[in-house]
């Protein structure tokens, strides 16, 4: 992300499961369902990202030619976490940069695991090649089972010891959120836009 200051952090649970099931399932209902979405969310190359969808449907990402996810990529992705039934909104009023601040200040209080999941939230976790990088927004996912492991390791900093620089309510939203994992039995998908 070239300048994320103004991106929000827009938080669903959604069932990665679900998502990664139609990877490589040659569901072609899929594309044509998600083709007039395509066109009205990236209406620069709506025919772009129905190719990647299509690839992701026929295909079994990550794609090792595939290096650096684009924001038709991100789009991709994006549209076909709308296939399944339901993704509920998750109240979150952060700047998505917050995740940076966040980690870098707890980056020696925190476990390796806990920081590479500050880091996804930070700069996204692709689902189809190795990195993210666009000019705008990004995406990440948060498995339940991660999700838990985050909360419990913030949770002990958003009472009293929170770092210079962080905001202490960021932190007990941030927890908050990733507490809604395990209440809905769901993962967490992330949208930075």
């Amino acid at each position: 992300m070239d300048d994320d200051m103004a991106l929000r952090a827009n938080f669903y649970s959604f069932d990665l499961g679900k998502l990664t099931d139609l990877f490589g399932s040659r569901k072609e209902d899929v594309v044509m369902r998600l083709r007039p979405l395509a066109r009205d969310m990236y209406p620069e190359e709506p025919k772009l990202v129905v190719d990647h969808i299509k690839r992701a449907i026929r295909e079994n990402p990550p794609f090792e030619d595939l290096e650096i996810e684009d924001e038709a990529w991100v789009c991709a992705g994006e549209l076909l976490t709308r296939e399944q039934e339901k993704k509920y909104f998750v109240e979150f009023d952060w700047q998505a940069s917050s995740f940076a601040t966040l980690a870098s200040a707890l980056e020696e209080e925190l476990s390796a695991q806990a920081r590479e999941l500050l880091t996804f939230l930070a700069q996204g976790r692709p689902l189809f090649g190795t990195a993210i990088k666009t000019a705008w927004s990004y995406y990440a996912y948060v498995t339940r089972k991660e999700a838990l492991v985050l909360a419990d390791e913030l949770r002990r900093f958003g009472d009293t010891q929170v770092p210079q620089g962080v905001a202490r309510l960021f932190v007990l939203d941030l927890v908050a959120v990733l507490d809604s994992c395990e209440q809905r039995d769901a993962d967490l998908w992330m949208l930075a836009s």
